[in-house]
């Protein structure tokens, strides 16, 4: 299947240039609402937006004129089509595939686990009462936090309907590198921190 991106003419130079897709942090996109992905309800300061990437497109065979004025400046950007399975894709262990070919990749300050991101196009759902699925993303415990992935970068206001979008998404979480060595309970400890970081 086609699915389509509406940009500008320099978006796609860099596109073209660099033979890649770039993924937009959640808490950096035009919809501010979606700002709201964190655990201020749970007193504590964990953004997921800051930690959550996506790349937005549209199954619509026609033309959205929301969508040109929005991100192809008018009549002056592009609308580019390519394959749904675009990406290059890997088997980890035994769970679906997976934009990395191992089981976490830590970057600077945080890290992505393929048992957290599964690849596909998720279709957004508009809804009037979103708020619900936010507090839902993150559930708080005296032993730690838990999160619910599946409700993180798919629900948004029903305004923005028109826009009958679809995304690629990309969960991470913080991490504290320093805390790495080679004890089997470095990983967790080295995440436990960085979110215990986050609530300070």
């Amino acid at each position: 299947m086609k699915i389509h991106h509406y940009t500008s003419i320099e978006t796609l130079e860099m596109i073209l240039k660099n033979k890649s897709i770039k993924f937009n942090r959640l808490d950096q996109v035009d919809d501010k609402a979606e700002y709201k992905y964190d655990s201020t309800v749970y007193d504590t300061n964990i953004k997921l937006g800051k930690y959550t990437f996506v790349s937005c497109w549209t199954k619509s065979e026609m033309e959205n004129i929301d969508l040109w004025n929005r991100y192809g400046k008018g009549n002056k950007g592009v609308r580019i089509s390519l394959d749904e399975d675009m990406f290059e894709t890997y088997d980890v262990g035994t769970v679906n595939r997976s934009f990395y070919n191992n089981r976490e990749y830590c970057f600077e300050n945080f890290v992505v686990s393929s048992y957290i991101n599964k690849v596909g196009l998720v279709d957004v759902k508009y809804e009037q009462n979103i708020e619900l699925y936010y507090k839902e993303a993150i559930k708080c415990f005296d032993q730690g936090v838990a999160f619910k992935h599946d409700n993180i970068g798919i629900y948004k206001k029903r305004e923005w309907g028109l826009q009958n979008e679809s995304r690629f998404i990309i969960h991470a979480q913080p991490f504290e590198p320093a805390l790495m060595s080679n004890h089997p309970l470095s990983f967790p400890l080295a995440l436990g921190t960085a979110y215990r970081m986050e609530w300070s």
